[in-house]
């Protein structure tokens, strides 16, 4: 497990400065490393090896008050992460056996922080071209900002999980079947452990905070816009996966 969560780490080192889109690519990275890892353990012989860790609860974030954008983006990262996630108060909690859960833990702090930077990037250059915002709207385009740009990494992730249900991963010779049930058997040991607990997710929390239309928009034309540069996507790719050196 630490052999995993050491190269997550390196990964996530590497796009440390890194735009949303680079983030999205390292995040992806991280996740093919995950379910290579889960894959691995699943033909080990259970006993006294990490195949046979339990499913516990863990907790992922501490806050004085919900901020929906987070939840969202733990959402994602614990859905595609062989996690579940729920709120808990304001609390963000996840369930999951813990080499899954500690590379959903880093994945979370990375984005999290990727998302604060690209926030503050973007209200310093609203504010250069629309003048001085003042502090109730500065907050709410901000806030926005987030939330849309949570959002597009949140799509990508799950993007990413359903190309491991239809390519599985030819660079590790893993087959789709092989992909699908590993998503079914850590699914099951999950749901199995919120029965044995009584716990039952609800639907979805919608955010009663205001929304600024042009922030959310902001946040996911971050993505948007750089998605179109081929070449600078295709290059940081190509020094992520240069030789395969994470996976080795």
């Amino acid at each position: 497990m630490d052999n995993v969560v050491d190269k997550v780490k390196k990964l996530l080192a590497m796009a440390e400065r890194g735009t949303e889109h680079e983030a999205a690519i390292a995040a992806a990275k991280a996740q093919s490393l995950l379910m290579q890892h889960n894959i691995d353990l699943s033909h080990l012989n259970v006993g006294d090896s990490e195949a046979a860790v339990e499913v516990r609860e863990w907790l992922l974030e501490a806050m004085s008050r919900r901020q929906i954008w987070k939840g969202n983006l733990a959402n994602a990262i614990a859905e595609t992460n062989f996690c579940r996630m729920w709120w808990l108060g304001p609390d963000i909690q996840l369930v999951g056996k813990e080499h899954n859960v500690q590379i959903a833990r880093h994945l979370y702090s990375y984005l999290v922080e990727a998302i604060e930077r690209a926030t503050q990037e973007a209200i310093t250059a609203a504010r250069q071209q629309q003048g001085t915002l003042n502090l109730i709207s500065a907050r709410t385009w901000a806030n926005s900002f987030r939330l849309g740009c949570a959002h597009r990494l949140s799509s990508r992730l799950r993007e990413q999980k359903q190309r491991f249900k239809t390519e599985g991963l030819p660079e590790a010779k893993v087959s789709v079947l092989m992909c699908i049930e590993t998503y079914q058997r850590e699914s099951e040991a999950i749901a199995q452990w919120m029965v044995n607990h009584n716990i039952h997710l609800g639907g979805k929390i919608k955010s009663q905070a205001r929304t600024c239309h042009s922030g959310y928009e902001a946040g996911k034309a971050a993505g948007d816009s750089i998605n179109l540069n081929r070449q600078m996507s295709e290059s940081y790719s190509n020094r992520l996966f240069e030789g395969n050196t994470l996976l080795q």
